[in-house]
């Protein structure tokens, strides 16, 4: 058994754990990084805040694709069956991540001149990032990559159930930790351009819950599901009495 939940039947329906599709997986997001890195490169600096820009474009596209995943989901499965999930995941969610995580990194490179001495955001630079990097590990443990690979769109018999104490107080814990590491490479970088585009990071990610998603959420859990969503924060839970749960899953995981 693989200490990652769901790891077998996520590699069984992806298959990815054929070689010539693993090795055309890893071409797809080595492409993708290239080209997302090469854009950066020849569109930042091309006039005043294409820098904002070049990063609005990298991270709604990686959105798009990742979005693909859902409302193509009739389409696929109409025309590859069984195989719907493994090309849907090979050609729009591998290359829609990786945009959206070469984009992440590009929040540390954001050009502009420097307004948050670096003296006074080390500490919230180092808290966001530990938390993130702790609550997007501790999730895909707990969540299995099955569950975070949304496999159960196309095989949602095969779905599981996941008793998680995270949420209680996140609907979207591997989303809050994306926007954790964000907001630390935003503050690091400290310029304005980099605050502004850290601002609109949780907008663009809430409309594509709203239009993506949550839709899907919806159509399988109905009311339940809005009900949820109106009584629990998707990304942050500022109320205090939610801390130690937090803490709690970030030490010793969904105990």
């Amino acid at each position: 058994m693989s200490f990652l939940p769901g790891r077998d039947i996520f590699l069984k329906r992806s298959e990815l754990n054929a070689p010539s599709n693993g090795l055309l997986a890893i071409a797809v997001l080595a492409i993708a990084i290239i080209v997302a890195a090469a854009f950066f490169r020849a569109f930042d600096g091309l006039f005043v805040g294409s820098t904002l820009v070049s990063q609005a474009i990298v991270m709604v596209s990686g959105l798009i694709l990742i979005s693909q995943l859902i409302v193509r989901r009739s389409a696929f499965k109409a025309r590859w069956a069984e195989r719907a999930f493994s090309v849907a995941f090979r050609w729009f969610a591998i290359p829609g991540l990786t945009l959206i995580g070469v984009g992440m990194a590009h929040f540390a490179w954001i050009e502009g001149p420097r307004i948050l001495p670096r003296e006074i955001t080390l500490i919230p630079f180092l808290y966001l990032l530990v938390t993130g990097i702790s609550l997007w590990l501790r999730a895909i443990l707990a969540l299995g990559i099955d569950n975070l690979s949304m496999m159960y769109v196309y095989f949602p018999h095969e779905g599981r159930l996941v008793d998680s104490n995270i949420y209680s107080i996140l609907r979207h814990p591997v989303y809050s930790a994306a926007l954790r590491v964000a907001f630390a490479l935003v503050i690091w970088n400290g310029s304005a351009f980099a605050l502004f585009a850290g601002m609109m990071a949780p907008l663009t990610m809430t409309a594509w819950l709203r239009s993506a998603e949550d839709p899907e959420l919806i159509e399988r859990f109905g009311d339940g599901y809005r009900e949820y969503r109106a009584r629990v924060p998707a990304f942050f839970n500022f109320h205090p009495r939610t801390w130690p749960v937090l803490w709690r899953f970030l030490l010793i995981g969904n105990q």
